[in-house]
């Protein structure tokens, strides 16, 4: 997911510098910000990543995706990215709406109530690490991806 969002970032990065400095600015605030992830290797407050997650409404939908990033969401999200353009997006639209049926139904009945297995699969299905952590850490990460 880390190479996808750098590609991207690459992207806008261009677009932007053909475009405007206020957009060149913002993206530089967001390799400034992954950068200060991975050296501090710290916890990233749901705050922060809503406010950088607004420089991709309109740069980040399927629809202007080009192959290869259609390519790498379909298998972050376990989808054979076999097949043309369209059929990539709507795959990805289907599991992104079964997701989020399952989201509210997760919210519905409370993180609390799943089993572990449950839990894991939960948490892999949305491109999270499933197995090797906690069930506490497991169950606070799909808490913060259901606030967000």
């Amino acid at each position: 997911m880390a190479k996808f969002l750098q590609v991207t970032l690459d992207e806008m990065a261009a677009e932007a510098k053909r475009s405007s400095h206020e957009t060149s600015d913002k993206a530089k605030e967001l390799v400034e910000f992954f950068q200060s992830v991975r050296q501090g290797g710290g916890k990233v407050s749901p705050e922060k990543i809503i406010r950088f997650s607004k420089l991709f409404e309109d740069e980040l939908t399927l629809d202007s995706l080009n192959r290869q990033q259609l390519v790498a969401l379909c298998r972050m999200l376990e989808l054979q990215p076999i097949g043309t353009q369209a059929f990539l997006r709507w795959q990805l639209r289907m599991r992104l709406r079964s997701l989020k049926a399952d989201d509210k139904l997760i919210l519905k009945e409370g993180v609390d109530s799943l089993t572990v297995w449950e839990l894991q699969q939960a948490c892999k299905s949305r491109g999270m690490k499933a197995f090797g952590v906690s069930e506490d850490r497991m169950r606070q990460n799909l808490n913060e991806w259901l606030v967000l």
